[in-house]
Parts: C-alpha cells; structure tokens; sequence
C-alpha cells in the first residue's frame, strides 16, 4: 500500500475513524478506517519504524511521531499540516524506534542509533553515540530535560589503524518508556555499550523522575 516501499513496520494508530500509520521509505497517512482511502501524505525525512501518537494539542489534535534519521514531528491530524519538528540529539546516527508517550502535555522520547555497526571499521573513530530521553512541550516542541544514559564519551585509546577511540558509548532506548504517575516516574529499558568502559546503565532498566529527567535508579538484569 505505500509506493515503492517494501515494508512498514510502524503500528498504526486510530482516531475519530482515521487510522495513522507510517513507512520505512518516510511516508505517513491518513486513511479513512471504513474504506482505506487516503486522507493525506506526509513525506518525513527518514522511515518510521514507531507508532505514532496522536493526542489534544489546544484547539486540534496532535500527530507525534519520530523517524530513522532523529527527527520528530507534530502534525495536524486533520490536515496533515507540520506544526513542527525537531532533531532530538545531533550525532547523525540517530534514530528513534520507540514511540512516545504523553503526559499533561510533555512528550517522552526516546533515542538510540545505527553507530556501533560502524564499530567493525578500524578507521571509525567508535563510539560516540549516547542513548537519550528528551522531553518536549507538545505546543511547540520546545525541550523541557533531556537525559544521556551515559557519561560524554572521551579517548581511550586508538584502534589498529590509528584512529583514536572514544568511550563510554551505546546505552540506546529502542522501546517506548512506561510512565508510572502514582510516583511520578519513568521506566525504561536501555541497550548495550558500544565501546569501553562499560557502564551500570547499559543492558539495564532505569527508572527516571518525570519532572527533571533526574536518574532514580538503575539495574541491570
């Protein structure tokens, strides 16, 4: 059904008896739940792999989603229309897999990356990627907190071609956080480090508090 794609991954998401869902070539539609015909199209910038989120932004409703290249987005569920966007983390191997979650109008993302494939290659200076948990105001995309899951990488040494090597590293959230708002707190469930030193919060479930970002906890399992 999406034109010169192969595949989808994304969960769809339903509303007022539209149905949302988006590709691995970047497109996301809107489809009329009855009869399958497409309300509109819109073209982002990397493939969606989550499913979206649509929730109450004011007067209309909200479409939020990220994609395989670190962008995340609002939409007009009624229109397609961005209302914005914005890169959660700059380091280029971003990608968002997890959908978000809501909560009195923050939106929960979380971050993880393709970097540590690039490992294998002794003239790639590995790794450098942090997994993260940003928090944006779903009115403008404006960020509340935002936390690694690790320390900022340094240089640990050079790999057999030379190049230098940076560590800690990895620690990406693949999965949608689970929010606890009895305790006011987030769980999430972290990946494994790319490059040494390893860390506690790789391969771990964490606990954060949902007004600061601040790290309750960590275990690893």
């Amino acid at each position: 059904g999406f034109a010169g794609d192969v595949a989808a991954f994304a969960a769809p998401t339903v509303l007022n008896g539209t149905i949302f869902l988006g590709s691995v070539g970047g497109a996301v539609l809107a489809l009329d739940a009855r009869t399958g015909c497409i309300f509109w199209i819109f073209q982002a910038k990397g493939g969606v792999r989550s499913a979206p989120v649509a929730v109450r932004d004011g007067p209309r409703n909200a479409l939020l989603f990220g994609d395989l290249t670190g962008w995340f987005y609002s939409l007009d569920t009624r229109t397609g229309r961005l209302l914005w966007k914005r890169r959660v983390d700059e380091h280029e191997a971003t990608r968002l897999t997890g959908s978000p979650v809501v909560q009195n109008g923050i939106v929960f993302v979380p971050a993880a990356s393709w970097e540590e494939t690039r490992g294998i290659d002794p003239q790639y200076p590995c790794c450098t990627f942090r997994g993260s948990i940003t928090a944006l105001r779903v009115r403008d995309g404006s960020v509340v907190w935002k936390t690694y899951m690790v320390n900022k990488p340094r240089k640990t040494g050079v790999s057999s071609a030379g190049t230098t090597q940076y560590g800690p590293s990895g620690a990406g959230i693949w999965s949608a956080p689970t929010l606890d708002s009895k305790r006011g707190v987030m769980y999430i469930g972290t990946g494994d480090n790319y490059s040494p030193p390893a860390t506690t919060t790789s391969d771990a479930v964490m606990a954060l508090e949902l007004k600061t970002g601040h790290i309750i906890w960590s275990r690893q399992v």
